[in-house]
């Protein structure tokens, strides 16, 4: 019944170029292993440079296509599974998920809010989902292309976090992609001025 109403969708829509080449990519089992790395102190769990990866970021920012958000959603929750499991930072301790924040006008504007659906799809048991703890105070640019420095001073007290949230609460924040890390360091550090106990920066792709 699901494959009809799939196929009877791209029939009506046809799905894009990309989204073709992620469902070729996930059904010939060619999805990369995740072998999760750090930089700058944010844990990212795939390279953006593989091209599916790519695909996947890039079709859930600009689209919104549950599929490529299903597929997010997946692998950040797998990640975070296994991560609770074997931390003992984690126990017995308050724990939360939430994400770097969109502006409202950004989020009217492109007409969805991909990290948020991204959290709203995650399979993560015992753990509490709150897109809410963070909030985007300003519209920042477009990271793409900045340096370092230019992408700390875009994002630079952008953020917000709703201390009655986030107080003494471990807390994971997530990102799709991450480049140097400006973006979840601010988020960072929004969280822990709102008395968070710890944050978790993790990115899907960087």
């Amino acid at each position: 019944m699901k494959r009809f109403i799939v196929r009877t969708v791209d029939i009506l829509f046809p799905p894009s170029e990309r989204l073709i080449r992620i469902r070729t990519g996930i059904a010939n089992e060619s999805f990369s292993t995740m072998e999760p790395f750090d930089r700058n102190g944010v844990t990212i769990l795939f390279p953006y440079k593989t091209a599916l990866i790519k695909d996947i970021v890039i079709e859930s920012k600009t689209t919104g296509n549950r599929e490529a958000i299903t597929v997010l959603a997946q692998q950040l929750s797998d990640y975070i599974m296994e991560l609770v499991a074997e931390e003992t930072v984690f126990n017995g301790k308050k724990v939360i998920i939430t994400c770097v924040p969109t502006h409202s006008k950004k989020v009217r504007s492109r007409g969805f809010n991909h990290l948020k659906d991204v959290l709203n799809t995650m399979n993560v048991s015992g753990i509490d989902i709150k897109p809410e703890a963070l909030t985007a105070l300003r519209i920042t640019e477009d990271q793409v292309g900045k340096t370092k420095t230019e992408r700390e001073l875009n994002i630079k007290d952008a953020f917000k976090a709703d201390e009655k949230v986030v107080r003494d609460a471990v807390v994971i924040v997530i990102d799709d992609v991450t480049t140097t890390g400006a973006t979840l360091v601010e988020a960072t550090r929004a969280l822990r001025q709102s008395d968070a106990r710890k944050v978790i920066p993790l990115a899907f792709a960087g």
